[in-house]
């Protein structure tokens, strides 16, 4: 069977946390709004670890396989998807996250489970096979923390996965970390949200694969700002930004994106400003590290050298527009935002490329290949100048969404000229851890504007 693309989805529930609420939002509830009803009695699984309690029902559209193999008769169904929660639970508390938020203080008069669990509810998807429901919000400073719950696929195998383990593996670790999310923001932006989520699973579970599946969505979309994706709750946009938080994990190490997470949470505004600030703790900054990150990028698939991505060989690549031979050479476009642009070049003589645009908005490097492979180390902030096949880089250095136009120019290289300028930072020093698009003549810019306030829905499909 042909997998289904995975994807995230949030359905929220806003509510002022309050003693006289009561959230009845829950498959076990009548008339629940996410319209996932159970038939019959519920019945409820709790972890032994007692993190974790996993609801199903055994007659209706909604009832798992109810097989079991197990001493205690709960299906075996049931008591994998209570297992992976449980490690989710502990695995994202050991890299140092805040645990999600729990239901135990609700008033009496709401559902809960009973006690202060996570609860996850295993329902029949049309569309999807996980939601993360958040309910009884509470506003601290600019920032929502939610509570709240799950659901998830009661059959993975309908879904295409190859096992129940694999498809709760896939979802419930990456569902649950959205419950993560909400203990910090719950407006948290939807590309970190989903791109972080994708990111965390793989994490836990190295050998899944889902990550790399949504990553041609995104390469095949670089000069789109990577805080814009497209329109549609479906977007695979959202999930292969999770390339983001990969690359720093790999150069910043993996506390960087908890920090981030905790700078959001902190109120310190949306994710790509919170990362700056993070940045420049470290001694760098969010443009800087853009534009390492757009080199990385450059050096995917078969252009994948020494450097860069752990498994810059296993990802797509970008598209790489001609960059015209010649000394007079001349391109110009426009851009906006944390967006990256890429121009091959393989003129045998020698000749200097500069780049002419707002040097606080966008930047370009040039990157030697050899032998076909993208030389990381050796990429040169322009003007540099360029003899035989090499990759131009543009990237954006702030989100900034208004047009930055820009030209790329070639000229003569002057008599004794150095070959170079200082290198960039794009090394791989992992520690312990625009959009409009520039065209060969400007025609204009094109730029997507998305009110991306909190989703009703996250859902994976």
């Amino acid at each position: 069977m042909k997998r289904i693309a995975a994807v995230a989805v949030a359905l929220l529930v806003t509510a002022r946390a309050g003693a006289e609420e009561c959230p009845k939002n829950r498959p076990t509830d009548p008339s629940p709004p996410s319209g996932y009803l159970f038939e019959g009695t519920p019945k409820s699984y709790a972890t032994p670890e007692g993190n974790a309690r996993v609801w199903w029902t055994e007659t209706g559209s909604h009832a798992p396989i109810l097989t079991s193999t197990r001493s205690d008769g709960v299906p075996d169904s049931v008591a994998v998807v209570g297992e992976v929660l449980e490690n989710a639970i502990a695995s994202y508390t050991k890299l140092g996250f805040k645990p999600a938020l729990r239901d135990g203080d609700y008033p009496t008069c709401a559902s809960n489970g009973g006690d202060d669990r996570v609860d996850v509810y295993l329902v029949s998807f049309k569309g999807a096979d996980g939601q993360t429901v958040s309910e009884r919000c509470t506003a601290v400073g600019t920032t929502q923390k939610c509570p709240g719950f799950i659901l998830v696929e009661r059959n993975f195998l309908s879904k295409g996965y190859a096992s129940a383990r694999e498809g709760a593996e896939t979802v419930v670790a990456h569902e649950y970390f959205h419950m993560v999310q909400n203990a910090y923001d719950q407006k948290m932006d939807r590309w970190w949200a989903e791109g972080t989520a994708q990111w965390s699973t793989k994490q836990l579970y190295p050998a899944l694969l889902d990550l790399e599946r949504n990553l041609p969505a995104f390469f095949s979309e670089v000069s789109r700002p990577i805080d814009t994706p497209p329109s549609g709750v479906t977007s695979g946009f959202l999930y292969g930004a999770a390339i983001w938080p990969v690359f720093l994990g790999q150069h910043q190490g993996t506390e960087s994106i908890r920090l981030v997470m905790e700078a959001v949470g902190a109120g310190k505004g949306t994710v790509l400003p919170a990362t700056d600030e993070v940045l420049v703790g470290k001694g760098t900054s969010l443009a800087d590290e853009f534009a390492t990150f757009a080199v990385w990028n450059a050096a995917t698939g078969k252009r994948a050298g020494t450097d860069g991505y752990k498994d810059a060989a296993k990802y797509p690549m970008v598209a790489a527009e001609a960059f015209p031979d010649g000394a007079d050479a001349v391109l110009t476009g426009i851009t906006a935002g944390m967006a990256a642009r890429y121009y091959t070049t393989t003129d045998p003589a020698a000749r200097t490329i500069a780049l002419e645009a707002d040097d606080t908005r966008l930047g370009g490097l040039a990157v030697p290949i050899e032998g076909g492979k993208v030389m990381i180390g050796k990429a040169t902030k322009l003007p540099a100048t360029v003899t035989g096949e090499a990759i131009i880089v543009l990237a954006g250095r702030s989100p900034k969404k208004t047009d930055v136009t820009w030209t790329l120019r070639a000229t003569a290289p002057a008599v004794d000229t150095d070959a170079g300028t200082t290198p960039a930072p794009t090394g791989n020093t992992e520690s312990s851890s625009g959009c409009a698009t520039g065209h060969r003549s400007a025609q204009g810019a094109w730029l997507v504007a998305i009110a991306l306030a909190a989703m009703t829905t996250r859902r994976r499909r």
